[in-house]
């Protein structure tokens, strides 16, 4: 029997390489042309089949691509900026919760459905190995998305963005002495602020809009010894609950 004869007796018709998807039928020699990827015609587990099932057995086996990748990072990117602001953007929460529980559903599915395809031992260390990247790829957004979390980093962004402006607006408080509300939208640290008051002597409180899930949360400004002791008899049961954030700034959580 002639090599050529061998080869296609041993390779099905709709076999392809398992790197770049080559057709590999008539080929005579144990490589293929398009990408140097070596197999052999006697052996399944080193290349695939391109027929309907195989097509799908073969995406199977080379695990999640671009689009679980991309819903992860999208989903991740809600959560960090839903915790963004103290007690959160409660929409942004339940949209990134909701589209990571799908992607993480599906990359589980995907998961599934590899170690089924795959078959033997040996064809799953080798599908390890050459698609390790697709599969770890919404792992790592995933576990860098909830270290930023605990850590509470996208918080802090903000409010290091924030300070200097609400300093400012504190400023304008005090030497009035009544609440802000402005008319036109204003900004601090891309957050738009619902409402400015002062508290006890000469502390001032900020509101975000749309942080918290009923009533609106956010930022206190308190430099005097006088208004952090007042703060810190106050607690949900009085409507706002102040919580030490970083030298004299607090959290300003509500009841909810």
């Amino acid at each position: 029997m002639s090599e050529v004869a061998a080869f296609e007796k041993g390779v099905p018709d709709d076999a392809a390489c398992l790197e770049c998807g080559y057709a590999l039928k008539g080929l005579t020699q144990r490589a293929c042309p398009e990408c140097s990827a070596g197999f052999d015609p006697r052996d399944s587990a080193t290349f695939t089949v391109v027929g309907l099932k195989g097509r799908a057995t073969s995406r199977a086996e080379r695990g999640p691509g671009w689009v679980v990748s991309s819903g992860c990072l999208v989903a991740v990117l809600m959560l960090l900026y839903g915790s963004s602001v103290p007690g959160g953007y409660f929409d942004w929460w339940v949209l990134g919760s909701l589209v990571a529980f799908i992607f993480g559903v599906v990359w589980l599915i995907r998961q599934l459905v590899a170690l089924a395809a795959a078959g033997t031992h040996r064809r799953l260390r080798q599908n390890a190995r050459r698609f390790a990247w697709r599969w770890a790829t919404p792992v790592v957004i995933a576990v860098v998305g909830v270290s930023l979390l605990e850590l509470e980093a996208p918080l802090r962004a903000r409010w290091m963005l924030a300070a200097p402006r609400m300093q400012a607006l504190a400023q304008q408080v005090q030497q009035t002495g009544q609440p802000v509300t402005p008319a036109a939208p204003a900004y601090a640290g891309g957050m738009e602020l619902d409402r400015v008051e002062p508290f006890g002597t000469s502390g001032t409180v900020f509101f975000v809009r749309g942080s918290g899930f009923i009533y609106p949360e956010g930022f206190a400004y308190l430099p005097d010894p006088a208004d952090k002791a007042l703060a810190a008899t106050l607690g949900r049961g009085d409507g706002m609950d102040f919580r030490p954030y970083a030298g004299d700034w607090y959290l300003v959580l509500g009841w909810w």
